[in-house]
């Protein structure tokens, strides 16, 4: 099947802007005044002002349906505040309460390095209470998983040939079958999801609070602190950083170094790929946009995470030395002058 064009694209989209727009005047009972696309036109969610207040209106094509995360969210919200407010859902648009533009990963783009290691453990916090949160509702027995658990950890394993390239003899040497015994043994409960300080905000009282619940349901809970680690907007050293986090997570340290290691491989094989089809961006446009976009100096962080990672954890131990090297070549790469827009190589 072909791809749609960019112009069939665009049509799809502002059908579903005007469809976003008229659930929300039908459930608030008041005109939409002013829209924005705080993720890009082409996002699931626009922020709406409406009778003077700001709304957030999600619209998905994909993950959890709106009435599965109003669901979490109502759950959620009756206990903690850390998540939005569901304020109606309709049609398959989730309306909710706006949480404040100043996202998590602006914030911490913005601070110093010893203010970023308290950043680490307000957020490895939150999410903890989140965890407790959902413990006192029945959402890790009322959602199924989106993905096979068995199915979704050899994916993650099969992720670290992303490292070929940068391995002895290209190839990508560990344990894999202890590795996806060790990933199946790690008890499941409810997980948020696609922990990007992207996908939380600062509130003016310091805490963090987390919205895009659409890959929430059950599964292993360090995942959602591995997310937080690797994410590349981070400067504070990658030792640092696992501390800051581990010291509030609760998790083990074998089980937390395990899947820090496999995320960062995903997140570096993801970023590759973007690399080698839309070329690298600068730092700037990635932060702005909150996509897929790939950063050369956030490819070796993310390599650099991933060789923390590995380097505490016996079973991938391996991988330290692919992991560093991909460190050093996309650090040359971020060196180059030019290389905005060129493909990756």
């Amino acid at each position: 099947m072909a791809k749609p064009s960019l112009q069939e694209l665009a049509s799809a989209n502002e059908a579903r802007i005007l469809r976003v727009l008229s659930v929300a005047e039908a459930v608030c009972g008041e005109p939409v005044s002013d829209v924005e696309s705080p993720g890009g036109v082409f996002r699931a969610s626009l922020r709406l002002k409406i009778d003077g207040r700001s709304v957030i209106a999600t619209a998905r094509s994909q993950g959890r349906t709106a009435r599965e995360e109003a669901l979490v969210l109502r759950a959620l919200s009756d206990i903690t505040d850390r998540v939005p407010v569901v304020l109606g859902c309709q049609s398959g648009v989730l309306l909710q309460s706006d949480l404040g533009q100043n996202r998590l990963d602006l914030a911490i783009a913005r601070a110093p390095v010893g203010r970023q290691a308290l950043l680490a453990e307000a957020a490895a916090s939150s999410l903890v209470d989140l965890h407790a949160a959902a413990d006192r509702t029945a959402l890790s027995r009322a959602l199924d998983p989106l993905d096979d658990p068995e199915e979704q950890a050899a994916r993650r394993i099969l992720s670290a040939d992303a490292l070929a390239p940068f391995a002895a003899k290209g190839e990508v040497v560990f344990d894999r079958a202890a590795v996806m015994r060790a990933l199946c043994a790690i008890p499941r409960a409810f997980v948020k999801g696609d922990c990007r300080p992207a996908n939380a905000t600062l509130g003016a009282d310091r805490r963090v609070r987390w919205f895009d619940f659409e890959t929430c349901g059950p599964g292993p809970r360090v995942r959602d602190f591995a997310e937080l680690i690797v994410d590349p907007v981070w400067t504070l050293p990658p030792d640092r950083l696992f501390a800051s986090v581990g010291a509030r997570a609760g998790c083990a340290h074998a089980a937390l170094s395990l899947h820090t290691a496999l995320r960062a491989a995903e997140a570096l094989e993801r970023l590759m790929t973007e690399a080698q089809v839309h070329g690298w961006q600068s730092r700037a446009q990635v932060l702005v946009e909150d996509g897929p976009g790939a950063n050369a100096a956030f490819a070796a962080r993310i390599a650099d995470m991933g060789a923390m990672g590995a380097g505490q954890s016996r079973l991938l131990e391996p991988l330290v030395l692919p992991f560093s090297r991909a460190a050093r070549h996309f650090r040359q790469v971020a060196r180059q002058p030019g290389r905005t827009g060129t493909r990756c190589s």
